[in-house]
């Protein structure tokens, strides 16, 4: 098991660069003994005329890939390893597998992998009162493995980016902790990329279009040019635009990325890359409009002329504005409206389309084109190999990431569609809009950043005792320096003319839109992205206008962190009888030193700005992982394995109470044992696995919403107490804190098959099964105690009336909407793992005709499917489920041969994908409006995901 230190309190003498490559450097002095003769199988089990390949140790290209199966990986030794002498669970997707598929990033390869699901926050199913606009908004797309966070890396590097098909060359998910293996990462595993290299023997030029559903389209290069016999370079580039059947929803690729690979001398090799790129992607929540309009249609969509009783404002079905200023932009006139004393309609808060046809619909996003997500990146690595005598290897690489992103986000309840009850206007003019549908909302941005640098060392020595074993020793060194820069925007008032903080509620602007029933083009509201505001006239004084800008929205929102890192592991893989027993043993030291850095208020411009004079907190963490695993080759053909891992994560960016500190690094261990078949020369691979995971020390951001957080929840009661002179500053400070997350921990456990195949020379076969179940555990301790703490003094009985400026809730609702999340939170511990499917398969095959008249012909497809999630708990103990999830998706293309009268035609495969060929719509339900059956809206649907319909791509790539 990892251990842990405490938090730090004094800043300590750090390992240095010069410590790794001295350890480097002793590694790179072992040597002796004899070296283990290396094969070098090609597709037909012998090198490919004209070809070398590579003895390194440390890489593994996809030369040895034969159709969907692979038969070496890193992913089980840090070295270059048989599959079927591998202990740890892993699959892999191989570059043509890829292609069939239609896979234009690593998101689309995923849904055919083992056991894996998209991270989209479900894990907060049970408690979310809206969707995960956290999780769409604030970085790019994540994976859960087993059901529990995995790390994504790219060439064994961490990678936090998406990740475009058109550099890469295999695909691995090795599941399960395993530290010793990948480094500080997550439980579920690690999802990593294997970059195309460039290639001394032989030359490529190839290229390849696209045309897809909704005018998409896609272009790739890629090129191979050796330069004598001793250097290449390979340059692949991709343009790409993929609209989605949702309104303005988009994701646009540029990405180019050069490799180069230079032979200095015969056991001497130096390879290098370079990437850079955009990702400029539309994003939408993946809930649409909701509905709050429904109790005032009930109650007879009645126009308000003049101010009502507060009473009767449930028998109209309306609820007012409070009497602050409270100036909106109209989009549609590009005005501003004071909005205090009006009224709004409400209703359900469930999908609208559910109460009108005409005012929801699964294709509406409220954010509109302006809800953006843009990533530009940039990364290096360069490597050193040298082979000394036969039998050592050493390698010395450097991997520089730079990338930052702004994610331009609809906050709040942007997708609530009101009506407007208001006969006149504030001035008492009639309302143009009145009767009309609207929706309205903040805007928010977040900007983050990642810088990387990594230094590795890395030495394998192999020894060959003969009728005693066969050896292979590894070693590592490695330091890595990151820092992850973030700042969290909101659109203000410019020059802050309604509160001295630039920040503060009443300088905040609310953009609302009037749409057009049945128009879904229509259904969003604008963003800052599209256009900041200039020269607005003030709507009570002509004399003044007013501008917009984005400020830092929250202090613990604008932040960074940096963090080193430096690692030392030894491994070893020993070989027994006739490599008939293969064990394998590591160890691996992390040492992990993290500064916090907040922020403090700029005196002048009075901004929230990061303060790196002093950190708000520094940490150490100290990691000692271990592996043990046994491969036994029982026959030719049939083997057993076990294998025993632990890791050790990183902590998470989240703040949680009572100290605003990040939570601990996540420690957890696994065991994976099973039997693996390797069948007619390698043409068949299977493998069943039981395994089981024990996580502590998780940390996510639930708890970090605005509704759901106690710090969130305590500033809006807090600051409403203060400015309305209900108590004073120095009684609400002891009650103030500062948090984003909390922690949990969670226990798993199931089976998994894998099954892949080239029965014949032209069918290939992927299929994988898995059963996934759990439980999650030890729930936000912290939010507990502070509870405990400080909710008798929020619910003093003479605060509960006080109104806030959250959408003119009492302070009595906010509580009841904190306790509504809390409430729902705490169903999930030790009864389900939330969120997760416990069942999922799929399967893909493919053939090509290669003789008679359909020589040339490619047909495939697949079919997927996951089971029922977990929604919610009925009656305490009952767990509910929402729909399974299922897809289809059909393959067929034609390559073509030599032809002496069309040869520009040669190689030329062309290849239609469908994608959900049977069309199915139905959304994947996240939620219900109550889980009370006696309750009348028990099956009312509050929270949904949307899914693409059919979809088409038709794509063409030739060599020239």
């Amino acid at each position: 098991m990892p251990t842990t230190n405490s938090v730090r309190t004094t800043s300590g003498e750090r390992p240095s660069r010069l410590l790794v490559l001295a350890l480097a450097a002793s590694l790179a002095g072992f040597s002796g003994g004899t070296a283990v003769a290396q094969s070098a199988p090609s597709a037909s089990g012998s090198a490919a005329a004209g070809e070398t390949i590579e003895l390194s140790p440390f890489t593994v290209t996809s030369d040895r890939d034969v159709g969907y199966t692979a038969s070496n990986t890193l992913a089980g030794s840090r070295l270059n390893t048989s599959l079927k002498d591998t202990a740890a669970s892993l699959s892999v997707m191989t570059a043509e597998f890829l292609a069939d598929v239609g896979a234009n990033s690593l998101e689309e390869a995923m849904l055919w992998s083992t056991n894996s699901q998209l991270d989209v926050q479900d894990t907060i199913t049970f408690a979310s009162n809206t969707a995960d606009d956290n999780s769409t908004f604030y970085g790019f797309t994540q994976f859960r493995v087993r059901g529990l966070p995995a790390t994504t890396t790219r060439n064994y590097f961490a990678w936090r980016l998406p990740s475009d098909t058109y550099n890469i060359e295999r695909v691995e998910e090795a599941r399960g902790p395993n530290s010793i293996l990948f480094g500080i990462g997550a439980a579920g595993g690690v999802v990593n990329t294997s970059t195309k290299r460039a290639y001394l023997e032989r030359t490529i030029r190839h290229a390849s279009v696209q045309m897809s559903s909704y005018e998409g389209y896609r272009g790739t290069i890629d090129l191979n040019l050796p330069v004598g016999d001793r250097l290449a370079f390979r340059l692949n580039a991709v343009h790409s635009h993929q609209p989605s059947y949702r309104e303005y929803l988009k994701n646009d690729n540029q990405n180019a990325h050069l490799a180069a690979n230079f032979k200095i001398l015969e056991k001497t090799r130096l390879r290098a890359e370079y990437e850079t790129g955009i990702v400029d992607q539309v994003v939408g929540a993946n809930d649409t409009v909701t509905d709050q309009f429904s109790n005032w249609r009930t109650n007879g969509s009645q126009m308000i002329t003049a101010p009502i009783p507060s009473n009767q404002n449930t028998a109209y079905g309306v609820a007012r504005y409070n009497g602050t200023q409270q100036l909106y932009y109209i989009d549609n006139t590009g005005t501003l409206l004071n909005v205090a004393n009006t009224y709004r309609s409400n209703g359900l808060d469930v999908f609208a389309g559910q109460i009108d046809p005409m005012l929801g619909d699964l294709s509406v996003h409220t954010g509109g084109p302006g809800s953006t997500r843009r990533g530009d990146f940039e990364t290096a690595t360069i490597a050193l190999e040298q082979q000394i005598g036969r039998n050592t290897f050493v390698e010395l690489s450097f991997n520089k990431q730079d990338n930052s992103s702004i994610s331009n986000q609809p906050a709040g309840n942007s997708r609530r569609l009101y009506a407007d009850p208001n006969a006149n206007l504030p001035n008492g003019q009639p309302n143009p809009f009145a009767g009309q549908y609207w929706l309205e909302g903040q805007s928010w941005a977040w900007v983050t950043g990642r810088k990387y640098e990594t230094l590795r060392g890395t030495v394998a020595h192999d020894l060959d005792l003969g009728k005693w074993g066969k050896f292979r020793f590894a070693g590592l060194v490695e330091q890595e320096d990151r820092r992850s820069p973030e700042n969290s925007l909101v659109e203000v008032w410019e020059g802050a003319p309604f509160h001295s903080a630039p920040e503060n509620a009443a300088n905040q602007i609310v953009r609302r839109h009037y749409v057009t029933p049945g128009d879904w083009s229509t259904f969003y509201r604008s963003m800052p992205k599209q256009y900041l505001l200039s020269g607005i006239p003030h709507p009570t004084d002509p004399s003044r206008t007013l501008s917009s800008t984005m400020v830092p929205r929250v202090q613990n929102g604008t932040r960074d962190t940096v963090e080193e890192q430096t690692t030392q592991m030894i491994a070893t893989q020993a070989r027994f009888f006739k490599e008939r027993l293969i064990f394998g043993v590591g160890y691996r030291w992390d040492d992990l030193a993290v500064d916090n850095y907040g922020s403090l208020r700029n005196p002048d411009s009075q901004l929230w700005e990061t303060n790196y004079d002093t950190p708000t907190s520094s940490q150490e963490f100290d990691g000692r992982t271990k592996t043990f695993g046994v491969v036994g080759h029982v026959t030719r053909n049939l083997s057993v394995f076990y294998n025993k891992s632990d890791n050790f994560g990183l902590p998470g960016s989240m703040r949680i109470l009572p100290d605003s500190l990040p939570p601990p690094n996540p420690v957890s261990t696994g065991e994976d044992m099973g039997l693996a078949l390797d069948l007619f020369d390698g043409k068949l691979f299977a493998r069943a696995t039981y395994y089981q995971v024990d996580l502590q020390n998780g940390a996510n951001f639930n708890y970090g919403g605005t509704l759901n957080n106690p710090s969130s929840i305590s500033r809006i009661i807090l600051d409403a107490l203060v400015d309305q002179n209900v108590i004073t500053e120095s009684q609400a400070t002891p009650h103030r804190t500062n948090s984003t997350g909390s922690t949990f921990s969670r226990f798993v456990e199931g089976y998994e098959l894998n099954l892949t195949a080239n029965p014949t020379r032209n069918w290939r076969l992927q299929a994988n099964f898995s059963i996934t179940d759990g439980v999650v555990d030890e729930v936000a301790p912290e939010v507990k105690d502070w509870i405990a703490e400080h909710m008798p003094f929020l619910q003093t009985p003479a605060f509960q009336g006080v109104v806030t400026n959250q959408g003119a809730l009492t302070v009595a609702e906010v509580i009841g909407e904190f306790f509504e999340y809390h409430n729902d939170q705490m169903d999930t511990e030790g009864l389900i793992l939330p969120g997760n499917r416990k069942y999922k398969w799929n399967l893909f095959t493919s053939y090509n005709f290669s003789e008679g008249a359909l020589k040339g012909l490619m047909v495939g497809g697949g079919y997927s499917w996951q089971s029922e999630r977990p929604v919610g708990v009925v009656n305490g103990t009952e767990v509910r489920y929402s729909n399974d999830y299922w897809n289809t998706n059909a393959m067929i293309g034609y390559k073509f041969g030599q032809n002496a009268r069309l040869p520009w035609v040669e190689n030329l495969r062309v290849q239609l994908n469908v994608f959900n060929v049977t069309d199915d719509r139905e959304p994947e339900i996240y939620r219900y409006n109550s889980n009370d059956p006696a309750h009348p809206r028990f099956n009312t649907v509050h929270r949904l995901r949307t899914k693409e319909p059919r979809t088409w791509r038709l794509s063409a790539s030739f060599d020239f």
